[in-house]
């Protein structure tokens, strides 16, 4: 009976003795157990968990606690539901910039231009001079030679500036064909910017000899020409029963190519300016 009693408070003793350090060891963070200060990490055998605040495991894949059923969870990585983000408005088609009208032409056709009177033609006073004539020679303030004809003193609105022509026939022997040419120069300071043109043309040279381009040329730098027409007309392509005398001129309205006068001498040379004067 005392043997029983002194084995029994043996194991009671070996019970204290244990019981503190099986509590240091539960209690210690080697071993799991909660601490104070920090979340856990736990591991289980469905993978690897996340933190939880609380201390409470919280597997991946899984709900965090108070998620409504059927709710999968959002990965921070996942893209976003494009339900949820509203379309960008639509951008305004880009357009090109207006033309410059320098630059672009325009959609509807430019007008017509001039057209050129269709006859009848003739040499004398009422006839509408011939498109066809042409002559060799120099056009003003061009030092080579080139061609020029009746189509380019044609101005049927007068936007070319030309309100009056003056054609002058010529021959390098005559003298007072080469008085009217020394007097031109001065003529053409007042004719010129009242929209006269004057065509000087020579039917021979001082021989007597058709002529040709060397003479054209000789007679504009003899007489200082260079604000007219010169040009050599050997056939002499505006002869008529008016042309009785050298100088022979005719006055054309340069709208609609028509003969106005035709006359030898300066008897006329005044109503050059009265036509171009009307034409502004």
């Amino acid at each position: 009976m005392a043997r029983s009693v002194l084995q029994h408070l043996a194991d009671m003793r070996s019970l204290l003795v244990a019981l503190p350090l099986t509590l240091a060891l539960a209690c210690s963070p080697a071993s799991g157990g909660d601490f104070e200060g920090g979340g856990s990490i736990a591991k289980s055998g469905d993978g690897p968990v996340g933190w939880s605040p609380d201390g409470e495991q919280t597997p991946e894949g899984e709900p965090e606690p108070g998620t409504p059923p059927g709710t999968e969870p959002t990965d921070p990585g996942d893209p976003v539901d494009p339900g949820t983000v509203p379309e960008p408005e639509p951008e305004p088609p880009v357009q090109d910039p207006p033309g410059d009208p320098s630059t672009n032409p325009p959609d509807d056709p430019p007008p017509a231009g001039c057209t050129y009177p269709g006859g009848p033609y003739g040499n004398t006073p009422g006839a509408i001079a011939n498109p066809n004539f042409s002559w060799q020679g120099f056009t003003p303030g061009s030092q080579a030679a080139s061609t020029f004809g009746s189509q380019d003193l044609f101005d049927c609105d007068g936007s070319r500036g030309i309100h009056a022509i003056l054609i002058t026939y010529a021959a390098g022997w005559y003298s007072a064909c080469q008085d009217e040419a020394g007097q031109l120069p001065q003529k053409m300071a007042t004719w010129g910017p009242a929209g006269i043109v004057v065509v000087e043309l020579v039917i021979e040279t001082s021989s007597g000899y058709p002529a040709d381009i060397t003479m054209a040329q000789q007679w504009r730098d003899i007489f200082g020409l260079y604000d007219v027409y010169v040009g050599a007309d050997p056939d002499f392509a505006f002869d008529s029963q008016y042309a009785d005398a050298l100088p022979f001129k005719l006055i054309v309205n340069p709208r609609d190519m028509t003969i106005v006068r035709a006359y030898t001498g300066d008897t006329y040379d005044h109503e050059v300016l009265q036509l171009a004067q009307s034409n502004h």
